[in-house]
């Protein structure tokens, strides 16, 4: 019995060793698989970090040359506004300028117009006064005569050796009574149907004779 346990005892033995050896043996090539793996993804990360580098720089250099080349179309681009806004500043000026000048001739045309026309006007009314006073100084011929240069009945002094304010004075005091000698009530007759606009007229003409 005893030779029959030890006998299996043997077997037993030699069975476990032979099954420890055996997973020894599957160990010693996962390991080494596992040491491969590791090693390949090492050299797989260290690619792809050499690709992303490589990548990178190429990116960059495209950058730099894209920046490059458009740098100098930015500063023509710049150049070209910067010109057309002179361009526009200067065309606003002389417009500016132009409708300046275009306004003061207008100005000048229209003020010289009116001048004109207040000259006219002005020419006018003297005519109609001067007419007016020659027609009122017909009556006066008579005894002044035709240039006011007559000495008349009871005067003193010819009129036209008169100033025009002497003149203006003379008849306004005939039509009042405060002035004149013998020929008061004489001229008092002649002039108490005239006004003062009237002894002016007559004032002014008598001085044109």
């Amino acid at each position: 019995m005893k030779k029959i346990f030890l006998s299996l005892a043997a077997i037993s033995a030699l069975i476990i060793q032979t099954g420890c050896n055996d997973k020894k043996e599957e160990q010693k090539p996962a390991q080494e698989l596992s040491q491969n793996v590791k090693s390949s993804t090492e050299e797989v990360a260290k690619k792809i970090d050499t690709i992303v580098d490589n990548v990178a720089t190429k990116v960059d250099e495209h950058i730099n040359t894209a920046a490059n080349q458009v740098e100098p179309m930015i500063n023509s681009a710049v150049d070209s506004i910067s010109d057309t806004t002179k361009s526009v500043a200067n065309n606003l000026k002389e417009s500016t300028n132009e409708v300046a000048n275009t306004i003061k001739e207008s100005t000048d045309s229209a003020a010289k117009a009116i001048t004109d026309g207040i000259d006219k006007v002005s020419s006018s009314v003297e005519n109609v006064l001067k007419t007016d006073a020659a027609t009122l100084f017909k009556k006066c011929i008579a005894c002044h005569g035709k240039n006011a240069e007559k000495l008349a009945p009871g005067a003193e002094v010819a009129i036209n050796t008169l100033s025009e304010s002497e003149i203006y004075e003379a008849l306004s005091g005939y039509k009042a009574g405060t002035f004149g000698g013998k020929s008061q009530k004489t001229m008092q007759l002649q002039v108490k149907n005239l006004n003062d606009e009237d002894f002016k007229a007559l004032a002014k003409y008598i001085k044109t004779l």
